[in-house]
């Protein structure tokens, strides 16, 4: 319910608690659809590089997009990568701060 951040001053993040697993890839925040042909918008996006540590991080994207909706609204992570059959991360959470 986003009626809660709607007019919120600064910045709204979405923090990701993950596992990179050494894979180059991009994380893009969507919301309503996770297509932009079917009206979904992206809102944020983040980048895993293959460098990063195989550790436990929190990883920040700013979706101050968010704070201009209204109600209900899906939340999707797009995961892309051009290294196929593997992943880029472990995911273990998913929350928005300020």
């Amino acid at each position: 319910d986003f009626d809660k951040t709607n007019g919120l001053d600064g910045d709204l993040m979405l923090a990701l608690e993950a596992v990179p697993a050494g894979v180059d890839g991009t994380i893009d925040i969507m919301v309503d659809s996770p297509w932009t042909s079917c009206g979904g918008k992206k809102v944020g996006s983040m980048r895993l590089v293959k460098e990063m540590p195989k550790k436990m991080r929190t990883l920040l994207a700013d979706v101050s997009p968010l704070t201009r909706l209204e109600g209900k609204h899906a939340v999707y992570l797009v995961i892309s990568s051009e290294v196929e059959g593997q992943s880029i991360c472990d995911l273990h959470s998913i929350h928005f701060t300020k």
